[in-house]
C-alpha cells in the first residue's frame, strides 16, 4: 500500500531518532549498559540451528518450542572465550541472523545472571503510604501483593529453567554490520569493558565515552539518549529535538491511516498480530493511563514514584478490535498534545529529575520521555508492517 512522502519522511525521522527495539514491548538500552549488562560480547560464527520441541521460557504464554543456535566464537570482547557455545533463542526470531555460516556480533548473558537481576529487581516493592500516594485503592494494593506472590512463582521457574543456558539480549541485534563501523564498534565496546572493570564510572568519563560512540556517525542513532542522559545540563536545541520525536507520533500515524476503511483498520496480518484499530487504541490508553500520569508525577515531586499498570490484557478485555480507530486515533492525539504543552513548560531542571520506576527502578524524567518516545518507534513499525499486508 503506497503512502503519502509525508508519511515517509516522518518515519524515516522517528525510526533513525532511536534505537530499534526488541519484538516485545519493551526498552532499548543504550550500548553502554548493553555492554555492562552483558556476560560475554563476541563475534561468532553461526554452525548450525537446532530445533527444541519445549518451551522457550517455562511460562504459560511463552513459545512452545525454541530454537538453540550453535556458535564458534571467532573473537571475544567481553568475556571468557569459551569455544562453541549454544544460545537458547525463541524461534520466531533465528531466520535473522542466525543463517548458518553468517558470522554475527552477539551480546550473551547467562541465564542465572538474568533470573538473579529479575529477582534484585522484583525484591524492591512499594509501601501502601507511597501506592496511597497515587490513588490506588485498598483492593487494588490486596491485588498487587497477590501478583507480587505469582512473580516470585515465576521467577522460581526461570531459574530453574535458565541454569547454564546462554541468552541473548536482543538489542544488540540492532548495532551496525558494516566492517567499518563494526572496527569502530570494537574500539569502544572494548573501552567500556575495561572502563566498566575498573570500578565505579564517574559522570564525566562516562560522557567523554558516549562522546566517542557518537563521533562515528553509524553507532550514533542508538546512543544519543545515553549522551543526552549523561550531560548535567541539556541544550534548548536538544530539548526541542526530544519534544520533536514526540510531536512525530501523531503526524505518522494520521498520514499512514489516511483514507482507511472500516476493514482496513480491523485487519489482523495474523492472529498473532494486532490490527490498526488495536494498535492505536493500545497507544491511546498507554498514553491516558500511564504516560501522562508518569509526567504529572515526576512533575509534581522528586522521587517520586511511576506506577506502571500491566497494559497487555487490555486489547482482549477492552474489546480493541472493536474500536473505532479514527476515534481513538484522535483521543491519542489530543492527551499527546496536552503532554506535549506540559513537557514544554519545564525548565531544564526537570530533565534530570529523578523518580523510581514500577519496573525499571531509578529513572529520570529524560529517561521516562526516552521510553515514550522508543515505545511510539515500536508501534509505528508494527503499523507500517500492518499496512504493508494490506
Amino acid at each position: 500500500m503506497k503512502k503519502s512522502p509525508v508519511a515517509v519522511i516522518l518515519l524515516a525521522v522517528l525510526f533513525l531518532a532511536l534505537p530499534a527495539p526488541s519484538p516485545a514491548c519493551g526498552i532499548a538500552m543504550t550500548l553502554w549498559d548493553l555492554v555492562q549488562s552483558a556476560d560475554l560480547v563476541a563475534v561468532a560464527r553461526v554452525v548450525r540451528v537446532d530445533s527444541d520441541p519445549t518451551p522457550f521460557e517455562p511460562f504459560p504464554d511463552g513459545d512452545d518450542s525454541h530454537d538453540v543456535v550453535v556458535l564458534d566464537l571467532l573473537e571475544t570482547w567481553k568475556g571468557t572465550d569459551v569455544g562453541q557455545i549454544r544460545v537458547d533463542v525463541p524461534s520466531r526470531l533465528t531466520m535473522d541472523p542466525y543463517v548458518e555460516g553468517a558470522v554475527v556480533l552477539v551480546f550473551l548473558k547467562r541465564g542465572e545472571s538474568v533470573a538473579r537481576d529479575w529477582r534484585h529487581a522484583a525484591a524492591w516493592q512499594p509501601s501502601r503510604d507511597e501506592l496511597e500516594e497515587i490513588g490506588l485503592a485498598e483492593e487494588d494494593y490486596d491485588e498487587l501483593i497477590a501478583s507480587r506472590s505469582k512473580e516470585q512463582d515465576s521467577i522460581r521457574r526461570f531459574e530453574e529453567w535458565s541454569s547454564r543456558r546462554w541468552l541473548e539480549l536482543e538489542e544488540g541485534r540492532q548495532l551496525p554490520k558494516s566492517d567499518e563501523d563494526r572496527a569502530a564498534l570494537e574500539d569502544v565496546v572494548r573501552d567500556a569493558v575495561r572502563l566498566q572493570s575498573a570500578g565505579e564510572v564517574t559522570d564525566a568519563v562516562r560522557l567523554d565515552w558516549f562522546i566517542s560512540v557518537v563521533a562515528h556517525r553509524g553507532l550514533r542513532e542508538g546512543n544519543l539518549y545515553g549522551l543526552q542522559a549523561a550531560e548535567p545540563e541539556l541544550s534548548d536545541r536538544q530539548l526541542a529535538r526530544i519534544a520533536d520525536i514526540l510531536a512525530s507520533t501523531p503526524a505518522v500515524l494520521r498520514s499512514l491511516t489516511a483514507g482507511l476503511t472500516d476493514e482496513q483498520w480491523r485487519h489482523e496480518p495474523t492472529t498473532e498480530d494486532w490490527a490498526l484499530n488495536e494498535i492505536v487504541c493500545h497507544l491511546r490508553d498507554t498514553e491516558r493511563e500511564i504516560h501522562q500520569q508518569q509526567v504529572n508525577l515526576l512533575i509534581e515531586r522528586e522521587g517520586a514514584f511511576l506506577p506502571r499498570p500491566e497494559n497487555a490484557i487490555w486489547a482482549n478485555e477492552r474489546e480493541y478490535l472493536n474500536v473505532h480507530g479514527p476515534t481513538a486515533l484522535s483521543e491519542f492525539v489530543a492527551t499527546r498534545l496536552e503532554i506535549l504543552r506540559t513537557m514544554k513548560e519545564q525548565n531544564q531542571k526537570i530533565w534530570p529529575r529523578k523518580a523510581r520506576h514500577a519496573i525499571f527502578g531509578p529513572t529520570s524524567f529524560l529517561e521516562v520521555a526516552g521510553f515514550i518516545a522508543n515505545h511510539d518507534r515500536l508501534h509505528i513499525q508494527q503499523a507500517w508492517k500492518t499496512l504493508h499486508s494490506l
